[in-house]
């Protein structure tokens, strides 16, 4: 990232936002802090700097037998040579992929995390009032995580969502899925030309995979309600949702059949993270901006 920004502009990078608490989006504070020292501010939503500590802390515990499989793929593909499509990779590409591999041993051989915390935090929204733009931060309501922060250009009409959206599934793992409706419909209403999206595209043109999400959580809730309010144990509800076609409509929205099992799975997040708001009424809606 720091290198990319570099191609674009030779002024240093001032302002670092994590949008939550997973590992993959904080874990390379360190980067910009050995790059820039105290001139580059670190911001998140107050609960997501609670939660790094505590929640990250087990994420980065969870997953250390993964932390292999970059190492392997970098390799793979400096061995090989091509790229994904099959085309010779340039000098500037190989340089890139070895740099990757070599971190990616750094990253690996941790025996903990250092995570550098956020040293400017909010609780609704915060602006940054730069020449000649502003950049808006701001909490909806639990949706990904239980404080995502949301990123706006207004007058690009550019959002940034971290994982609010990612592809070709929603890892709901963590999720609060009735309150994610709400942010999402929030979202809708904004201008937006381009959405950058957490993982996947990376870059989204329309807000067409946006009303997919919500009306696909919309139906995760709708049927995780009736079968709580049904007594229906939490398994037997996910296991019955194999046979909904109001819920299997969206499988081919969402995944090919190669990767039928990403959908089994975003579905019993989905369901179970539901049973969870409809249980426990802290993980209920909390409202933000």
């Amino acid at each position: 990232m720091i290198q990319a920004v570099a191609h674009i502009s030779d002024q240093p990078i001032r302002y670092v936002i994590n949008t939550h608490w997973h590992v993959d989006h904080h874990s390379g504070n360190e980067a910009y802090k050995e790059m820039y020292g105290d001139d580059v501010v670190f911001i998140s939503h107050h609960e997501t700097r609670t939660d790094i500590p505590v929640l990250g802390e087990q994420q980065f515990a969870d997953v250390a037998p993964y932390r292999e499989m970059p190492i392997q793929m970098a390799t793979d593909a400096i061995a090989a040579g091509i790229d994904s499509h099959d085309r010779p990779l340039s000098d500037e590409q190989l340089a890139d992929i070895e740099e990757f591999h070599t971190g990616q041993v750094e990253y690996a051989a941790r025996d903990g995390s250092r995570f550098e915390l956020a040293n400017l935090t909010y609780e609704k929204s915060v602006t940054l009032h730069g020449e000649p733009h502003t950049v808006e931060i701001f909490f909806l309501y639990p949706a990904h995580t239980n404080s995502d922060s949301i990123v706006y250009r207004r007058e690009q009409e550019v959002l940034m969502i971290g994982d609010l959206l990612t592809q070709p599934i929603l890892w709901a793992w963590s999720s609060y899925p009735a309150s994610y409706i709400q942010t999402l419909k929030a979202l809708e209403k904004l201008p937006a030309k381009k959405i950058v999206i957490g993982h996947g595209a990376p870059v989204l043109e329309n807000k067409d995979y946006l009303v997919q999400v919500r009306r696909f959580l919309e139906v995760i809730v709708d049927y995780s309600t009736r079968s709580f309010e049904s007594r229906l144990s939490e398994a037997a509800a996910i296991e019955n949702a194999a046979t909904l076609s109001d819920i299997q409509d969206f499988r081919r929205a969402f995944v090919t059949a190669e990767q039928d099992g990403m959908f089994d799975q975003m579905v019993g997040w989905a369901v179970s993270r539901s049973y969870l708001e409809l249980s426990d009424d802290s993980a209920g809606p909390h409202p933000g901006f």
